[in-house]
């Protein structure tokens, strides 16, 4: 018998496919710009050695997120989505084992990023050449980063074979992710500020070694002068490989035993009722409820029925809100300071706008997987209705936080109403804001309708909005400093640029995505998952249906 015989079938179907080319040579380009960017901006006077030290740390660090990133993009829905299918039994009615199919996922789901780290590589090689850095220290952040991008993977499986539903695999693995990423320093904050210096130091050595992030800021410390880093750096490295192995033979051990129905208990009854009745309400308010709903419109009662959504909403914020304030009133000096500012909005925008598009994706996805999309098309139910009802849920959860947020951003505007350049950049944010949010929207109730998981709409539709905008603006400003010999645009100018291509990509894309929802919606949702897309002429019949 082969070992591991999925492994190479999986490879070479994958082998074939373009995206696998095109993921690495994006990986590259990106990570390209990054360097032109960097070299561009350090002045004359900046030597060689700082360059090639700032260029590696910002390699570096990009990299890392590109490897945590791994494990949401990949593994965390390639074992749940077999469940949901019900394939995942019958690759047990063969002789496969679960180490086979475990590692046979894992190899195929990993190959982008690892193709796309290794792409990296030769860049983050190009300091040496400006001095600043050793050999040692490359390849101590490149065992790092390898060493990150596993612990993402072993998450996403582990999470994969404990989870059914798509949504819940993918927030599982993100809170895992960020508990390595971000819980961890917080812990050790949080224990040198309640306890004395000595024990917080030993504390923070001891919880921050399955920290990647720890791992790499060890990585990049001069081995010689610091051999106490070094050794700590060979423990934090071997306890977050321990942790990736322990999660992967947990995989191995679990997948057998997961793709099996069994009852639930009485307790497990008793306790899926209670949390049905905390969401949805009781009987007479489900029903009260559901009465005002299909009044405006049938679908908006399906897609927002779930009560506790809004409050989740602002439950998040409403713990943002206080951390901030903590920090106001710890360091008022310090945190009304513009780049402070700055960080604050771009970081709450971010998290609605993310918020907005994860839940537009998944509705239309859920119900074509499932089949009910298309008995919906049976009724008397248009296409416009229940693109209207999902809108409606949409605005029920998030009008209030986009209102809130707003606010705050107005507020933050006349904290520095004298200067101009700050008015421009609050007041082309919240338009930006807004315009992102109405498209994403749209693009993705479209993408979540098309695509074959939720995660891979989530991504389609990151990319053109969120992340699109951001790379354009750099080439642009790459573009403005070297073919246009270093033309001076200002910060208005550059505010002016950054709104004007986020305004365009935002409503290009959202006004197609809309067009396309409307014409081809019967199409899309009646036809299973397949490469490729529907003809107009296909798209047309089914809009206009002449039966």
């Amino acid at each position: 018998m082969t070992l591991l015989p999925i492994v190479g079938r999986e490879l070479r179907v994958r082998a074939r496919k373009a995206s696998t080319y095109w993921f690495r040579v994006s990986a590259a380009t990106t990570a390209v710009l990054l360097v032109l960017l960097m070299n561009l901006t350090m002045g004359d006077n900046t030597s060689s050695a700082a360059m090639g030290s700032a260029i590696f740390n910002v390699l570096a660090w990009a990299a890392l997120f590109l490897c945590l990133l791994a494990g949401m993009i990949n593994t965390c829905d390639c074992v749940s989505q077999e469940r949901r299918e019900g394939t995942l039994g019958l690759l047990f009615l063969t002789d496969l084992k679960g180490f086979d199919i475990v590692f046979g996922k894992l190899a195929v789901t990993s190959l982008n990023a690892v193709f796309a780290l290794i792409a990296i590589f030769p860049l983050l090689a190009i300091p040496l050449l400006l001095g600043g850095l050793g050999v040692d220290e490359l390849i101590r952040v490149l065992l790092t980063l390898g060493n990150a991008m596993f612990l993402s993977l072993a998450i996403g499986m582990a999470v994969s074979t404990i989870s059914v539903k798509e949504r819940r695999a993918l927030t599982a693995t993100v809170l895992a992710v960020l508990f390595f990423t971000i819980g961890l320093p917080l812990i050790v904050w949080a224990i040198a500020e309640f306890s004395d210096a000595g024990f917080a130091e030993e504390a923070a050595q001891l919880v921050l070694l399955p920290s990647p992030g720890y791992t790499l800021v060890l990585a990049t410390v001069d081995s010689l002068a610091n051999p106490a880093r070094l050794r700590d750096f060979k423990i934090s490295l071997g306890v977050i490989h321990g942790i990736a192995w322990f999660l992967i033979l947990f995989s191995c051990w679990r997948l057998p035993r997961s793709w099996k129905d069994k009852p639930a208990s009485a307790g497990g009854l008793r306790l899926r009722e209670r949390w049905k009745q905390w969401s949805f309400g009781t009987g007479e308010q489900r029903r009260a409820f559901q009465t005002r709903l299909m009044e405006i419109n049938s679908f908006f009662w399906v897609a927002a029925r779930d009560r506790i959504k809004p409050m989740i909403v602002w439950g998040v914020f409403g713990l943002l809100g206080a951390l901030w304030l903590w920090g106001f009133l710890e360091h008022r000096r310090d945190w009304m300071d513009a780049p402070m500012n700055v960080f604050t909005i771009f970081t709450c925008h971010t998290v609605l706008k993310i918020w907005v598009m994860v839940e537009a994706c998944h509705r239309f996805g859920e119900d074509r997987q499932s089949g009910a999309l298309e008995l919906l098309l049976a009724t008397p139910i248009g296409v416009a209705r229940l693109v209207e009802g999902q809108l409606l849920a949409l605005r029920r959860q998030f009008t209030g936080p986009v209102l809130l947020m707003l606010t705050v951003d107005f507020l933050f505007l006349l904290s520095e109403r004298t200067d101009r350049n700050w008015v421009l950049l609050v007041l082309a944010g919240m338009i930006v804001f807004v315009i992102d949010l109405v498209a994403l929207a749209w693009v993705g109730m479209w993408f979540g309708l098309r695509a074959r998981s939720g995660i891979r709409a989530t991504w389609a539709a990151f990319w053109r909005l969120l992340a699109m905008p951001w790379v354009m603006f750099i080439m642009l400003l790459i573009f403005a400093e070297i073919v246009a010999h270093g033309l001076n645009v200002g910060e208005s100018g550059a505010i002016g640029v950054w709104f004007a291509i986020s305004v365009l990509i935002g409503l290009f894309f959202g006004f197609e995505s809309r067009h396309r929802l409307l014409a081809e919606f019967r199409t899309v949702a009646t036809q299973r998952f397949q490469s490729g897309k529907p003809s107009r002429r296909q798209a047309g019949s089914a809009a206009h249906p002449t039966g």
